[in-house]
């Protein structure tokens, strides 16, 4: 067995400054000679004030006002874009989106937020936002057939105390008719869409299929399930976090990445089920491997909804591998390694 992946959450450092008595008492004693400087630079001439004009030596005490914004735009409480008076964006760069986790499928003919995350087991952000454009794509008729995100970091500048493994954002989508919609993430095929007329929804993450970094141009579609030879993952995990199952397709070639992986948590039935759905995409590169079995492993992020204390089984592309995940508030044990031989 492998112990838990651990990450550490450092503090960041906190400003203090101190306000001395004796430079309030300065300011006050002074404020007259204040309002009458504050006036004359107002109503003064257009040559702007005199090297004559008197100077008041303010000392070196610091007064502790807490965080300052560097934008006059307003504050938003969530993990949204920041957008300032204007419109524009502040301090962001383009970054792609990890996840999107939520109630699925969602809804035919209504508009929707598409909750997304940027991050993972082991990152570390602390007051960033994340902006997410979007663009529909229409068919030969006209109606809309794929659909493009396109999503930014920004940083805030925000003081904190502790830094988190994801930053989370919403992308607005527009009222679309039922059906699956291909998902462009940045430029890449990323995952798929469902919208449905009529459904029941279930909680599940997905993360997004990793993009081209063999560079070998446009990533093969649709992307193809596998049959895992071994999982790993903490039995026991923390209520309302989200923890990760590695999946590890143990014949993949070496023109091949990992696709979208999908967590969808199923209580319809009689005991409750985790069903991950996980895939892999060819790519140009592809037809120069040779003909052998590789190792990939692939990230797959469970929703952090789990029932307390419910064992929920996992289901690895319609296969069972005696494993469970329960949350609690004694979770992060060690992780458990199942596997079967190619094959078997």
């Amino acid at each position: 067995m492998r112990r838990a992946r651990t990450y550490t959450v450092p503090p960041c450092a906190k400003r203090t400054a101190t306000a001395p008595i004796r430079l309030m008492n300065r300011l006050l004693a002074l404020l007259p000679a204040l309002l009458l400087v504050a006036c004359f630079g107002t109503h003064g001439t257009d040559d702007g004030p005199s090297e004559d004009a008197p100077r008041l030596d303010m000392g070196t005490g610091e007064i502790d006002a807490g965080p300052r914004r560097g934008d006059l735009g307003p504050g938003r409480p969530d993990a949204g874009p920041r957008v300032p008076d204007g419109g524009g964006r502040i301090d962001c760069s383009p970054h792609r989106a990890s996840l999107t986790c939520g109630a699925s499928p969602h809804f035919a003919g209504s508009s929707f937020d598409l909750p997304i995350s940027i991050g993972g087991e082991g990152e570390c952000y602390c007051g960033e936002t994340i902006y997410c454009g979007v663009s529909v794509r229409p068919g030969p008729t006209g109606e809309p057939v794929e659909i493009d995100l396109n999503t930014e970091l920004c940083h805030g500048g925000a003081l904190c105390d502790a830094c988190f493994p994801y930053i989370e954002g919403s992308c607005p989508i527009p009222a679309l008719p039922a059906g699956e919609y291909p998902v462009w993430l940045n430029g890449e095929r990323a995952f798929d869409l469902e919208v449905q007329g009529d459904f029941v929804e279930q909680e599940q993450c997905t993360r997004v299929a990793a993009p081209d970094s063999l560079d070998c141009g446009p990533v093969g579609w649709p992307a193809q399930r596998f049959e895992a030879g071994e999982i790993c993952h903490q039995e026991d995990v923390f209520i309302g976090t989200r923890p990760t199952i590695t999946v590890v397709d143990t014949c993949a070639t070496c023109g091949q990445q990992p696709g979208p992986c999908t967590v969808t948590v199923d209580e319809s039935g009689f005991a409750p089920v985790l069903q991950v759905d996980v895939s892999r995409t060819n790519t140009a590169c592809d037809v120069d491997c040779p003909a052998i079995c590789m190792r990939m492993e692939h990230q797959c992020v469970v929703p952090d909804g789990l029932a307390p204390e419910t064992a929920y089984q996992v289901i690895v592309n319609g296969r069972s591998f005696g494993t469970t995940i329960t949350a609690s508030t004694f979770g992060g044990g060690e992780e458990t390694c199942v596997g079967f031989l190619a094959g078997g």
